[in-house]
């Protein structure tokens, strides 16, 4: 109890002079428990912040065993709850919400449909969906999520002084909204058992490979047979119902669905984004910065949870949907760029600009 009643905290969260106010959420479980912790975050002019906690909430894990991913996915239903609580208690304009997980399996689940999965997580899934409809999720690294701290426990000796439970991370003090770099590549197997039989994984991943000489055959042929972005990406998407029902042993059959061709658009990007920028992408997968002499250094670039070279940095701050927020990276004058190009120019007469970068 002596180390208890060394604890102080402030009550007053916000400060005169703050421009912007961002809630800032993490989730993390252990075997033994899952937990979340939020953080309020004011921005000041000089892009610094000062960063506070709100509240923090814990469960422990069931007596039956569940998998890890499963506890996870419980710690992000608690996270989005606690949010949804603070957010209908503060009476202050919040301007974003940014949620954060060290798990890339959750991550990918949330970008399946609820109804590709099984009950246990297709339930938890789209009640994340229903609860954080306005919230951005992000990886974390686990050695910067403050709800480790949650799950696992902590002495009280320890928690006068941890500066990581009282104000975060110190990317929040930066004024950044996330970690930054993109996250580890995805255990496939995990993601993949959780899925409806008959469902064929549309694989999500994290991961950027370095391409083969095949790949760029592959890619290079696919550009070479139409100059239609559109044709391009139903060819590719084709291609790539072909290697799942090949691989998972699963018949697919009918016109080509949304999430399909999302997936193709993915592969695509990062395919060319693997031909032109590989030494930025194995940098990024290492958890470290792209090099000073990197053209893409003044674009402070990111993996998103699919993979894709995305531009950080100010735009985060904008209330534009979050693929305005953080356009693609295309490399000036490829083959696909131009594709790119030319279809927005006659879908929209050139009067908006499309969600991506070229550099």
């Amino acid at each position: 109890m002596k180390f208890i009643e060394k604890v102080k905290i402030i009550r007053f969260i916000l400060t005169d002079t703050w421009l912007r106010i961002v809630l800032q959420g993490f989730a993390d479980e252990s075997e033994a428990a899952y937990g979340a912790v939020v953080y309020l975050q004011c921005s000041y002019q000089n892009n610094s912040a000062k960063v506070t906690i709100v509240a923090s909430k814990s469960r422990v894990a069931p007596i039956r065993v569940i998998s890890i991913p499963r506890l996870e996915l419980c710690a992000c239903v608690l996270l989005a709850q606690l949010v949804q609580k603070i957010r209908s208690s503060l009476r202050l304009e919040i301007s974003d919400i940014v949620l954060h997980t060290d798990s890339t399996i959750v991550l990918a689940w949330l970008k399946t449909p609820a109804n590709h999965l099984k009950t246990f997580i297709a339930s938890r899934v789209s009640k994340l969906q229903r609860l954080t409809e306005n919230c951005c999720w992000t990886h974390v690294p686990s050695h910067l999520n403050p709800a480790d701290l949650v799950s696992r426990g902590l002495s009280p000796r320890d928690l006068p002084e941890l500066k990581l439970w009282w104000n975060g991370p110190s990317f929040l003090e930066r004024g950044e909204l996330s970690s930054g770099p993109g996250p580890p590549p995805m255990n496939e197997s995990e993601y993949s058992c959780e899925l409806k039989n008959g469902v064929v994984p549309e694989m999500p991943m994290s991961s950027v490979c370095v391409l083969t000489n095949s790949d760029l055959s592959l890619l290079s042929h696919l550009l070479c047979m139409s100059n239609s972005y559109v044709k391009s990406l139903r060819i590719f998407s084709y291609v790539l119902r072909f290697v799942n029902v090949k691989k998972f042993n699963v018949i697919v059959s009918g016109p080509l669905c949304a999430s399909e061709l999302n997936q193709a658009e993915n592969r695509l990007g990062r395919m060319v984004q693997g031909e032109v920028f590989p030494a930025e992408i194995r940098d990024l997968q290492c958890q470290k910065g792209v090099l000073s002499n990197s053209k893409l250094k003044n674009l402070n670039p990111f993996l998103d949870s699919y993979g894709v070279l995305r531009v950080g940095g100010r735009l985060g701050n904008s209330d534009l949907p979050c693929v305005s927020k953080y356009p693609a990276i295309l490399p000036n004058k490829h083959k696909l760029t131009n594709q790119i190009i030319a279809y927005f120019h006659l879908k929209f007469f050139i009067s908006m600009l499309p969600p991506f970068f070229t550099v």
